[in-house]
């Protein structure tokens, strides 16, 4: 994935400080934020490269899904 790209994903997991999100294409990514729950779609825009042992940051642009618990 470029800087600025867009894409449909699902949050996968979730800690004390934002959300893991796995796109369609099956690659991971990191948002800072946003109190989503497991399985909620979004639509992401990827800000930044994965470092190492890093996973590309992304923002949260809109959530397609919120997936109640």
């Amino acid at each position: 994935m470029e800087r600025f790209d867009s894409f449909l994903g699902v949050v996968t997991g979730i800690n004390h400080s934002g959300v893991y999100i796995t796109s369609k294409n099956g690659g991971s990514t990191y948002s800072y934020g946003g109190n989503i729950p497991i399985g909620s779609k979004v639509l992401c825009t990827v800000l930044g490269e994965a470092g190492e042992k890093l996973y590309p940051r992304v923002s949260i642009d809109s959530v397609i899904n919120y997936r109640m618990l």
